[in-house]
C-alpha cells in the first residue's frame, strides 16, 4: 500500500526512474507476499510429494520450498503486477484448499480420521489449510473486482470547486 500510496503523489524522487522504480517495488512485493505464501504451501506438497525413500528428503523439501519461491518471483517480475497478485494469490488459494485431498491420496489420511483419533494437530494443519486457501480466493475475487477508488485532492482550488458545485 505504501508503494501504490506513494507512486500516485507523482514526485518523481527517483528522477526519470520513479515509474520504474515504484514498478519494480510492486513486482517485488508480489514475489515476496504471494510468493512466499506459495513457497509455504509447496513445501507442504513437497513433503507429501517426494518419496520417503529419498536420500536427504528434508534437504529436497528444502529445495522445493526454494526453488518455488525463485519461480514465483520470476512470473511476478514478468507479469503486471495488478494481474500477477490476483494469479498468485489463486495459485496459493487453489494449493491449499486442495492439500487436504493430496493428503488423502498419498497418505490414505484425511481430516475424518484425525478428527475420530483426535490428531489435533493434523486437523488444525487441514482445517488451517482450507481456511487460508478461502481467505486467499476471496482476497483474489476483491482483487480481480474492486471498483476504483475515487481520487481525494487536498488542494483547496479542488475543494472551493466541489463546494461550488453542490
Amino acid at each position: 500500500m505504501f508503494t501504490v500510496k506513494r507512486r500516485k503523489r507523482q514526485e518523481n524522487e527517483f528522477g526519470a526512474m520513479t515509474t520504474q522504480g515504484y514498478l519494480l517495488i510492486e513486482k517485488l512485493n508480489v514475489a515476496i507476499v504471494a510468493g512466499l505464501m506459495i513457497a509455504c504451501i509447496g513445501y507442504f506438497w513437497a513433503n507429501r510429494l517426494i518419496p520417503l525413500e529419498v536420500a536427504e528428503r528434508a534437504a529436497w523439501e528444502i529445495r522445493a520450498f526454494f526453488g518455488i519461491w525463485v519461480v514465483t518471483a520470476f512470473y511476478a517480475l514478468w507479469r503486471n503486477p495488478a494481474k500477477a497478485w490476483i494469479e498468485q494469490l489463486l495459485t496459493a488459494a487453489l494449493m491449499c484448499l486442495t492439500l487436504p485431498i493430496l493428503n488423502w491420496a498419498t497418505t490414505g489420511q484425511h481430516l475424518g480420521v484425525y478428527l475420530a483419533q483426535q490428531d489435533w494437530e493434523r486437523a488444525l494443519v487441514e482445517i488451517t489449510a482450507i481456511g487460508l486457501g478461502a481467505l486467499l480466493a476471496y482476497a483474489a475475487y476483491k482483487l480481480k473486482y474492486r471498483k476504483a477508488a475515487p481520487v481525494k485532492s487536498n488542494s483547496k482550488r479542488a475543494m472551493l470547486a466541489e463546494t461550488e458545485v453542490a
